[in-house]
C-alpha cells in the first residue's frame, strides 16, 4: 500500500466529515458530499501558469483540500510541498492549462474517480471523460436512451486521443460492430447530439457510403474501429460516456 493511496484515503475521510459537519450546521451544503482527492503523477514538479482561482499560504495538504471543497468551482489543486502553498484551479485536468517546471509542486483532482462509483464506468485522467462499452445489440435510438438512462449519452469521439480510449475499450472486451455518437443533417453534414460539426473522422475503406438512409455513426472492428455510415436500425453494441464538465 503506497504512501499516496494511505494519504487519498485519509482526505477522502476527512472530506467526507467535514462535508457533513457543515451540512448539520447549516453551512451552505445541502447534503453530505463525497469527495475524493487523488494525485496525478503526471504534474509532478509543474505548476500551471494560469492565474489561480484562489490562492492560500501556508496551509497543509488537508486545509488546502478542505479550502477546495468550500471553494465554489473549485476543481483541483497545486500543492506546493515544502512552502505550503495552496493554489486551486477551476478544471480537474492539469493539461488544459501551460506549465512550468518548477520542483516541489503536485497537482491533485477533486473527484476524480467519480466514474468508479458509477458501475462499469471507465475513467481516462488525461482526457478528463468516462466511458463506457455495452456488449448489447440495439439499434441506435434503443442505444441512446439506453446511455439516457445511465444520465449518459451516446459517446462523443471528437480527438484521436478519444478515439484511441474507446476503441482500446472495445478491444479488451472484444467488442464488435458499435454505435457512437454521430448524425449526418438533411445537408449532408454530420453533428453531434448538441447540433455542433464533426470535424474529427477516422472513415474505414470505402466510407462513408453514403446511402440515402445512411444517417448514424458506427465503428467496425474489422476496420480498426474506423467510422462506417449505417442506417441506425441494425442491432449493434454502443458506447456511452458520462459528462464529467
Amino acid at each position: 500500500m503506497t504512501m499516496d493511496f494511505v494519504l487519498a484515503l485519509f482526505l477522502n475521510v476527512v472530506l467526507f466529515m467535514f462535508s457533513a459537519r457543515s451540512t448539520s450546521a447549516g453551512a451552505p451544503y445541502q447534503s453530505a458530499i463525497y469527495i475524493q482527492l487523488q494525485r496525478d503523477g503526471n504534474f509532478e514538479n509543474k505548476i500551471s501558469n494560469a492565474l489561480p482561482l484562489k490562492y492560500t499560504k501556508p496551509v497543509s495538504l488537508i486545509k488546502c483540500a478542505r479550502h477546495c471543497l468550500q471553494t465554489e468551482n473549485c476543481e483541483s489543486i497545486f500543492f506546493h510541498n515544502t512552502e505550503k502553498v495552496c493554489n486551486m484551479y477551476l478544471s480537474r485536468m492539469a493539461a488544459v492549462y501551460s506549465v512550468s517546471n518548477e520542483n516541489g509542486w503536485r497537482f491533485y483532482h477533486k473527484g476524480q474517480n467519480l466514474c468508479s462509483l458509477t458501475n462499469g464506468y471507465k475513467y481516462d485522467a488525461n482526457l478528463d471523460r468516462c466511458i463506457k462499452a455495452y456488449n448489447t445489440a440495439k439499434t441506435h435510438l434503443a442505444s441512446s436512451n439506453a446511455c439516457q438512462a445511465d444520465n449518459a449519452a451516446l459517446v462523443r469521439i471528437d480527438s484521436n486521443d478519444m478515439w484511441t480510449f474507446v476503441k482500446n475499450e472495445l478491444a479488451a472486451k472484444n467488442i464488435v460492430d458499435t454505435y457512437v455518437q454521430g448524425t449526418k443533417d438533411g445537408q449532408g453534414i454530420w453533428r453531434y447530439d448538441d447540433g455542433s460539426q464533426i470535424t474529427f473522422k477516422q472513415w474505414g475503406t470505402n466510407q462513408p457510403g453514403n446511402g440515402a438512409s445512411d444517417i448514424h455513426l458506427n465503428l467496425w472492428k474489422n476496420h480498426g474501429y474506423r467510422f462506417h455510415d449505417v442506417t441506425g436500425n441494425s442491432q449493434y453494441c454502443f458506447v456511452c460516456e458520462i459528462n464529467m464538465k
